[in-house]
Order: C-alpha cells, then sequence, then structure tokens
C-alpha cells in the first residue's frame, strides 16, 4: 500500500463520493471531502461516514486544526485556487470525483460543464503541481470519452472520441491530465468507470427513476427504441477498485472499471418492474430519442484484473436491485422530468 494515508476528495458528498469515503476511512485513511454541495451533493450520502466516525464540517474558512478528526467536510469550489492549496498542503493526495455528469444537463448549460470538468481538474492538477513531490491525483473519468462502441470494447490506449458536451468536457480533463503527466512529471492516474448503480444514487439516473415511475404507478418513460445498451457496475465494488488505483496503479496510466456485463434500458427497467412484482409490458412508454445518442459503450477492463488479480470481484446486478428496492421502497424517490 502507499504511503498516502490523508486524503482530499473532491465532490465527495455526492452518490459516489459518500460510498468512497466510507469506504477510505474503514482503511484509516483521514479523509478531507470538499463539495460545492450543488443539487448532487448532499450531507445524507455521507451519514453513513459520520454516524461510524469523528467528523468536523467547516466552510471556506477553516483552521488546521480541523482535520485532526478522521473526517473532516468543506463546502467550497475546486475553481478556488487558494483553498485547494491550502487543503491539498494538509494531505497527501486527491481522488477528483468532483464533476458534472448529467448528458441532458450538458446540452441545456454546457458551461456549467466545461467550468467543472475543465477548469475544475485544470485547478486541481495546478494545486498538485505547486504541492511538491510525494502528492498522487487519481482523476475519475468515464467511459464515455471512447464514444460509441458498436462492436468489440475499448481500451485504454483507443484514441478519445466523445459524443456529447458531457463526454467530451471530461475527455479534456483526461488529456490535461496526461499532459501534465508528461510535462511536469506529476504522479497521476486515471480511472474510467462504465454506469455506477446503487442505494444513495441520484433520482435523475435511470435505475432509481425507474423506481420512482412505478412505485408512484406511472410508466417510466424510455427514450427511443430502448435498445441502448451500458454496462453497470455496483458502486461499492467500484470504490474499491478506485481505492486500488489510487494505491497500486502505476503512475500516468489509466484503468477502464467496466463490468463486462451488458444491458438494454429495456431490460433494466423490465428488472426494476418484476422487482417490484409488477408486469414489465405495462411499466414503460416510448418517447423520443435524445440527440446524438450513443448506443453503446464497452470497456475492456483486463489490465484493471491483471493489477487486482484474485481481489477482482463483481457484485451480481440482481442483488444491487434488490438493496435498491428495499431503499426505495421506504422511501421511495422524487420524481424528476
Amino acid at each position: 500500500m502507499r504511503a498516502h494515508r490523508t486524503i482530499l476528495v473532491t465532490g465527495g458528498a455526492g452518490f459516489v463520493g459518500g460510498h468512497l469515503i466510507e469506504a477510505l476511512l474503514d482503511r484509516r485513511y483521514r479523509v478531507i471531502c470538499l463539495d460545492l454541495m450543488t443539487y448532487a451533493g448532499s450531507l445524507a450520502h455521507l451519514r453513513p461516514a459520520m454516524d461510524r466516525y469523528p467528523h468536523r464540517i467547516v466552510d471556506r474558512l477553516w483552521s488546521p486544526r480541523a482535520t485532526a478528526v478522521p473526517l473532516t467536510i468543506v463546502r467550497g469550489d475546486i475553481n478556488d485556487a487558494a483553498m485547494v492549496g491550502g487543503l491539498l498542503a494538509q494531505g497527501d493526495g486527491i481522488i477528483a470525483l468532483a464533476a458534472e455528469t448529467h448528458v441532458d444537463f450538458s446540452y441545456h448549460t454546457p458551461g456549467t460543464f466545461v467550468r467543472a470538468n475543465v477548469n475544475g481538474t485544470h485547478a486541481l492538477l495546478e494545486a498538485l503541481r505547486h504541492a511538491g513531490a510525494g502528492k498522487r491525483m487519481l482523476h475519475v473519468s468515464t467511459d464515455e470519452v471512447y464514444g460509441e462502441r458498436v462492436r468489440g470494447r475499448s481500451t485504454e490506449t483507443d484514441p478519445l472520441r466523445p459524443r456529447n458536451i458531457y463526454a467530451a468536457t471530461k475527455a479534456c480533463g483526461d488529456l490535461l491530465v496526461r499532459a501534465y503527466a508528461d510535462v511536469y512529471g506529476l504522479d497521476v492516474v486515471t480511472v474510467r468507470p462504465c454506469n455506477l448503480f446503487g442505494p444513495g444514487q441520484q433520482p435523475k439516473d435511470l435505475i432509481p427513476k425507474t423506481f420512482a415511475y412505478l412505485l408512484a404507478g406511472r410508466k417510466m418513460t424510455v427514450h427511443g427504441d430502448g435498445r441502448h445498451r451500458r454496462e453497470y457496475l455496483y458502486v461499492r465494488d467500484a470504490v474499491r477498485q478506485m481505492i486500488a488505483v489510487y494505491e497500486r496503479g502505476r503512475s500516468g496510466e489509466a484503468y477502464n472499471l467496466a463490468s463486462g456485463v451488458h444491458r438494454s434500458t429495456l431490460q433494466v427497467v423490465r428488472t426494476v418492474a418484476r422487482s417490484l412484482g409488477l408486469d414489465p409490458a405495462v411499466a414503460m412508454t416510448f418517447v423520443a430519442d435524445r440527440p446524438n445518442p450513443d448506443r453503446r459503450y464497452a470497456g475492456d477492463n483486463r489490465k484493471l484484473r491483471r493489477l487486482l488479480g484474485r481481489r477482482f470481484r463483481l457484485t451480481p446486478f440482481a442483488d444491487v436491485i434488490d438493496l435498491m428496492r428495499a431503499e426505495f421502497v421506504r422511501q421511495p424517490p422524487p420524481i424528476l422530468p
């Protein structure tokens, strides 16, 4: 294991961040969580970690003494260079989760995505550059940077060909990370996950949105013919893989976090309907497709498998759906358009 024991997690109050921070704390890391607390960030995602570990919540003006507890939660912006530099000075590395991620939103507010995913990545790299040697950054990207993959699987050395604004801004971040590694010799590593899912997921995403509609007695809206195919990876499996890459991944390299199993939108909606005891045939309605949709993403995960060896394991899709059903039956997610 690397000697990095205090870590700055940007976007740590998001869906993935909450699971990641709890896993880091369980591995005896001291964590500084930096989050702007927009629509995607909430202390609710950190509640399991806050219930188990001493923590402090501070704003931009903070004292280094605040990081004496296992978990420090700071409300702030990754583009605030002075604050990021000060936080990084208290830690040994960064896991960079902070990003705008929703493809539909990127069509309406592309500048927001550029600011978070391009400018924000640049700000973190600059902080890392000025922090001096001995600090590592894990950049969390997406499999969408490869663009549509009709056949076969994308390897980490394939060209980046994003086809929507969200993916384009993430690809820009990837290229900045690689350039900073080459030019300045920074210790950086990248992961490109497929679709992550699990308890606590944002209600805008397909699976919680389907639960919300069906629990409310409504039909789920399916874009196009519903045959778009994605890989799904349980969020707890994904965060274990992220930590392993942060600790043992080769500097300057990228790793695909891919499940290897594809499911269409139709298959996902049908699985959720069946989990609720509903007839899948009457659980959905079809609407016009999104602009320029990608039919399929597919990442080659052999590089990650070699890194993890026997530690590579995946939780069955149906088991996670059961966990999410139990969560959403207790408290149904809000219905979003």
